[in-house]
């Protein structure tokens, strides 16, 4: 199964989860039970690719590749529309204020330049902050939830909305220069032993158990997977910290690092589930939001330092 797949179930699993928890939740409320059963979801169909159904300002087919919601001009409900967002250059399926696109990007394409000479608006060292909490916070959302709507005006939007109106994090914990073993061997030799075995943007996040954890959240409410996968991606961070870095590297091992850091803490909040599932639902927001801003930038450096051996 593809990575792109992958995402799309994601983002399904999203939007089916939001389409019928929040009436789940009130009965929870009352009844006392811990687990909220996840509903099955039909896809919006768009009809008229060139039509523009919600009057945003894209089309039906700029949704779908956008990921937005044909049926919706806000989708990620930060108060500007979902085309007004795309012209500025800023993503429309995550709220501002963390939503600024680098220079060139498309969706599904990879066109952040990451070369520090190449002129950008969006610097390399934007990506990375020193106050990063990838923990999701003390906040019980799931309570706050239940406390912050009354009652009779629980549903499907409310919940939606109450979901997408909670922060992100989309920055990357930074990784100073005095952390990572330098060498000024920057071969070709010693650079195809460091991907070797630093590894890929694919292999660190293991796009198939993701797949079965996905799967398993869907059909059982399992989120168990996710835990596992926290585990697996804290494990290759630490084996990737412990790496000679060829000069060259140092942004790929920054970006490695820093990606790994935001992933398994996000899965944690994910795999957490059955403590808070609105925060889970938040977390499942964020993962989708970290895959398509990283893993396009991971991969375009990599793809960089592989053209030096050729």
């Amino acid at each position: 199964m593809s990575r792109r797949v992958v995402i799309g179930i994601l983002i399904l699993l999203i939007i089916s989860v939001l389409g019928g928890i929040a009436a789940l939740l009130l009965y929870n409320a009352r009844t006392k039970e811990d687990v909220l059963p996840i509903p099955t979801f039909s896809p919006l169909p768009v009809s008229d690719p060139t039509a523009d159904s919600d009057n945003d300002g894209l089309s039906n087919g700029d949704e779908k590749i956008w990921g937005t919601n044909p049926a919706d001009g806000d989708t990620d409900k930060d108060g500007y529309m979902d085309g007004e967002e795309v012209q500025n250059s800023h993503n429309p399926t995550i709220a501002s204020p963390n939503d600024k696109l680098p220079v060139g990007f498309k969706p599904n394409q990879n066109t952040t330049p990451l070369d520090p000479a190449a002129p950008s608006a969006t610097s390399f060292d934007s990506y990375f902050s020193d106050s990063v909490d990838v923990t999701g916070g003390n906040k019980n959302l799931t309570q706050e939830y239940a406390r912050a709507i009354p009652d009779k005006d629980k549903s499907p939007a409310s919940l939606s909305q109450f979901i997408t109106s909670q922060p992100i994090v989309t920055t990357l914990p930074a990784l100073n220069d005095s952390a990572i073993v330098i060498t000024e061997d920057s071969s070709p030799i010693f650079i195809s032993q460091y991907l070797n075995t630093a590894g890929s943007v694919d292999s660190i996040a293991d796009k198939a158990r993701m797949t079965i954890a996905l799967n398993d959240f869907f059909e059982s409410k399992n989120a168990y997977g996710f835990t596992t996968l926290a585990e697996a991606v804290r494990s290759s961070q630490a084996r990737i910290k412990n790496l000679s870095v060829p000069k060259e590297a140092v942004q790929y091992q920054k970006l490695i690092i820093g990606y790994t850091e935001i992933l398994s803490g996000t899965l944690d909040q994910i795999g957490k589930y059955q403590d808070d599932q609105v925060k889970a639902l938040v977390a499942l927001r964020q993962l989708d939001a970290i895959d398509r801003l990283y893993y396009p930038l991971i991969v375009k450096e990599r793809a960089r330092l592989n053209s030096i051996l050729e």
